[in-house]
């Protein structure tokens, strides 16, 4: 019996994997090419010197037609290895598609070598990989990558290949709408995009004025946008992630945006009716909120925080959410299902809400684009309470706090909310300051030696959101561990001397957290004067969002941290007294704002150093970039504060110095030394001199 269950489980397993390589097989085909494409010739000559080439390759022949009424897309690229470095990327052939509605079918694999043709195309060779590149975000779209590795690839060859995607997404009920790259990041000597269409498209380049070609074939309208010799494009990752750098061709049926909402709200129509089960947790929430902002939030918690974010996206999934009795049933969803989801609830509840369609990337830009269903990647949530007033809320974030029309919701930019009747974009502003407030303070014992800090952080808003989410996602000995190192980059030698205190309102949305550390030495040699040290007091929770540009001119928008407002106050408790001006100074600059001030307390011995920083915009438009540059220069150069004292005089504390970027004051002590060594003797002589002329004056009398 044993040996028959081991031949018996050997032929199973010998079965699948025979049945496993044969579908493989037979997901990748291969055949002629279509015979509607219009064949392209190509120069195997390069108008760029070797030395200018990245990535070791350069690509001859950027094909890609598409024919829509066939719901088709044919690609050729032809590839010419320049450099030992560009085999490792041209020795991989294969492309994703989705087998839901795809199929995938290879016309030839070339290396052409020394202009002899070697035919590198073999279905055996192929694997197809269920690779799920965005599975860490909990994202499963069941696409399949079919590829080859190409053998005996060598420099200087040339690798010609192509293959057609055949099969459209049946979501989109026959519309067409997609996004075509003129260029890319390496050099392109010949492109060609060509569709062939039974209805008239829109279309629209971005970073350049090339026209198409507009004919006719077969009562087909054809377009054709053909460029040569396109130099690469060098991404420039200071700008905002909106700006669209390439030269991106955007073509569309959709006439209008209303077409978009019609296709949108058929999508997320609910026909079924409410499930007990779920009907049972919408008459909870009601009985236990009476108000409307309570059952607004209590209803958002349990989608955020009780659906588990899972995207199961094969297919039409990747548009169409799942029934919201499904969802809540089995307990997870994407976006389009965690949004379905609570607009069910809110609207069971008789409160106004809506999907509305987004781009967590290119927000910014999506009014310049043409009408499409893919111009999005995000679905969130617009409800109004009984007011009028408009509220957003994204149901994929989670262990958000603080009131119903307080809670954080990311800058979007713009929104596409599907209800009958809506018939445009919708431009969303964000009014959240994400306040960051630090406390610290220094008690320095001995000069030359080391001090105390204790400091206080209280986080609002997203701040406060980020911040629950960090504790409550790791142990208090990382969270301990991760605020050491975070200050071990200001001080070294530090020892945390008590475990950190985390304090959340929640009804707030305010987290509060306290540390304690011992500072072993904080006194460093000044590199200016090797007979000085000095110890450096920075706003560090300024510093680290400051957004230091490499150039001094630009022509291109540039990126800041946003919504961002920090305030941090450093209090210093000083061994002796001091004779510290106080100072300030304000830095007004059109995309930020910066103020300062130092005061010092005689009688407690302590100085106070406040700084406030806030930005203004999400980005820096190009005509303003010079005045930021010097701004923002102009505030790395001040933004420091440091005291100094020369080392043979440290352990008599005497003849200290106290400086800033703008200022240098003398120590108290070294006032008295002057008094005392050189004024006072010009005193006294001044009055002797006096006393003998008042005597001269009386005896003269």
């Amino acid at each position: 019996m044993k040996f028959y269950l081991t031949f018996f489980h050997k032929a199973i397993i010998y079965i699948a994997l025979c049945t496993y390589f044969n579908t493989i097989n037979a997901q990748v085909k291969t055949s002629k090419e279509p015979n509607w494409i219009l064949n392209q010739d190509y120069k195997t000559t390069i108008d760029i010197a070797l030395d200018e080439v990245d990535y070791g390759y350069v690509m001859l022949l950027a094909d890609e037609q598409v024919h829509l009424p066939k719901q088709e897309r044919y690609y050729r690229n032809v590839k010419k290895i320049t450099d030992n470095l560009g085999i490792q990327h041209v020795a991989e052939v294969g492309d994703i598609y989705d087998p839901k509605y795809q199929t995938i079918t290879f016309h030839k694999i070339d290396i052409i070598r020394n202009g002899e043709v070697i035919n590198k195309l073999d279905v055996n060779n192929f694997q197809v990989i269920r690779r799920e590149s965005n599975s860490e975000n909990y994202i499963y779209d069941g696409r399949l990558t079919a590829i080859t590795n190409l053998a005996d690839i060598r420099k200087d060859d040339i690798v010609d290949y192509s293959y057609t995607i055949t099969g459209f997404n049946p979501i989109h009920d026959g519309n067409f709408s997609g996004a075509f790259s003129l260029n890319n990041f390496i050099y392109i000597n010949k492109s060609n995009i060509r569709i062939l269409s039974n209805t008239d498209l829109d279309y629209k380049l971005f970073n350049s004025d090339l026209q198409p070609t507009v004919t006719s074939e077969n009562g087909l309208k054809v377009y054709r946008w053909f460029a040569e010799n396109i130099q690469n494009v060098e991404i420039d990752y200071e700008s905002p992630s909106w700006l669209i750098e390439y030269q991106n061709l955007f073509v569309s049926d959709y006439k209008t945006w209303k077409n978009v909402i019609d296709w949108g709200t058929k999508l997320y129509h609910v026909k079924d009716k409410i499930s007990p089960q779920l009907q049972a947790k919408i008459n909870a929430i009601k009985s236990k909120s009476i108000e409307e902002s309570d059952r607004i939030v209590a209803a958002l918690e349990f989608v955020q925080n009780e659906i588990r974010y899972l995207g199961l996206e094969d297919g039409i999934g990747s548009y169409k959410p799942f029934s919201p009795n499904k969802v809540f049933e089995q307990r997870f969803g994407d976006c389009k299902d965690k949004t379905l989801l609570l607009v069910t609830i809110l609207n069971a509840m008789d409160i106004e809400a809506y999907p509305m369609l987004v781009n967590s990337v290119i927000g910014k830009s999506i009014p310049e684009i043409l009408p499409s269903p893919k111009s999005f990647d995000h679905v969130v949530v617009k409800a109004t309470d009984k007011t009028g007033r408009d509220l957003y809320y994204d149901p994929t974030m989670t262990n958000q706090k603080g009131s119903y029309e307080k809670i954080y919701f990311p800058n979007y930019e713009t929104g596409l909310v599907l209800k009958d009747g809506n018939f445009e974009l919708e431009k969303l502003q964000n009014f959240s300051d994400n306040l960051v407030e630090v406390f610290d303070e220094f008690k320095i014992g001995e000069l030359g030696k080391g001090a105390t800090l204790k400091v206080t952080t209280i986080y609002y808003e997203y701040e406060a959101d980020k911040m629950r989410n960090y504790y409550k996602n790791s142990s208090l000995t990382s969270i301990k561990n991760d605020f050491k190192d975070y200050y071990a980059n200001y001080y070294e030698n530090i020892e945390t001397t008590a475990d950190p205190i985390i304090k959340d309102d929640s009804l707030k949305n305010v987290v509060t957290i306290y540390e304690n550390y011992e500072l072993q030495d904080i006194w460093d040699e000044v590199v200016t004067d090797g007979d000085d040290i000095s110890v450096t007091f920075t706003p560090s929770a300024i510093y680290d969002i400051l957004i230091l540009p490499t150039e001094k001119e630009r022509k291109k928008e540039f990126a800041l941290y946003y919504p961002a407002t920090k305030r941090h106050t450093i209090n210093i408790k000083l061994p002796r007294a001091w004779n510290i001006e106080s100072t300030d100074y304000n830095i007004y600059s059109k995309d930020f704002y910066y103020e300062f001030e130092g005061n010092y307390k005689r009688a407690s011995n302590e100085l106070n150093l406040m700084s406030y920083y806030k930005n203004q915009s999400s980005y820096v438009k190009p005509e303003n970039f010079k005045q930021y540059y010097n701004d923002i220069k102009d505030l790395e150069n001040r933004i420091s504060y440091y005291i100094s004292v020369p080392k043979s005089y440290a352990a008599s504390d005497s003849n200290i110095r106290q400086k800033n970027s703008n200022s240098t004051q003398l120590a108290s002590d070294v006032i008295k030394n002057i008094f005392l060594f050189l004024v006072l003797p010009i005193i006294v002589i001044l009055v002797i001199i006096l006393i003998i002329v008042l005597i001269v004056k009386n005896s003269k009398k």
